[in-house]
């Protein structure tokens, strides 16, 4: 076998490596959820933590986890505040696909999770 042949094969080994790193960080109902919401409105872990009615440090776990894998970050506004945000171009593109369109996933939103409203979520919900 050829060098040539060889390093595409570690290369596509690397991209399938980096892929179910991505899939796992997303493989659970609550990190699916946070990510959609920050996919529409960016926000504070204390608000997220508020409106889902979550503790903080149950929270901070899932956060970690989808911040190691770069599919959201942190960006420091009016001084301590950190307004969370998907940095991944590709997970929008991933949430549409799998959600069955833009329309689908943009449904859920973090105040209608606070009103106490029935919240469709087409992509983890049957």
């Amino acid at each position: 076998m050829s060098q040539e042949v060889l390093d595409e094969k570690v290369m596509l080994e690397e991209k399938f490596e980096e892929a179910a790193g991505l899939f796992k960080a997303l493989a659970h109902p609550l990190r699916l959820k946070l990510v959609c919401g920050l996919i529409r409105r960016p926000s504070t872990q204390t608000t997220i933590s508020r409106l889902l009615d979550i503790p903080q440090s149950s929270l901070a776990q899932h956060l970690a986890v989808l911040r190691r894998e770069g599919i959201v970050a942190g960006r420091r506004e009016r001084g301590t505040e950190v307004i969370l945000h998907v940095t991944d171009p590709r997970i929008p593109r991933i949430f549409r696909e799998v959600c069955g369109g833009e329309d689908n996933y943009l449904k859920f939103d973090w105040e209608d999770e606070a009103s106490d409203v029935e919240v469709k979520f087409p992509c983890i919900e049957s």
